[in-house]
């Protein structure tokens, strides 16, 4: 859920930032209007890599 928060794919609504700071190449990326977020970090500096819960399981590992 963290980096969904920090790309800001969850809806806002019952959410609070309690305080704290995410910084990327020294930029605050909380303090980011939604279109400079959108435009420049979203997708292309940052991004999200989904992998079924199987895949941090070693029990469950593969061998390709």
């Amino acid at each position: 859920m963290t980096i969904l928060s920090i790309l800001r794919l969850l809806p806002r609504q019952g959410g609070v930032q309690l305080g704290g700071k995410v910084l990327l190449d020294g930029v605050g990326l909380l303090q980011l209007p939604e279109k400079t977020m959108s435009a420049q970090y979203r997708g292309r500096k940052i991004a999200r890599v989904s992998r079924p819960a199987s895949s941090t399981d070693r029990r469950c590992a593969r061998s390709w």
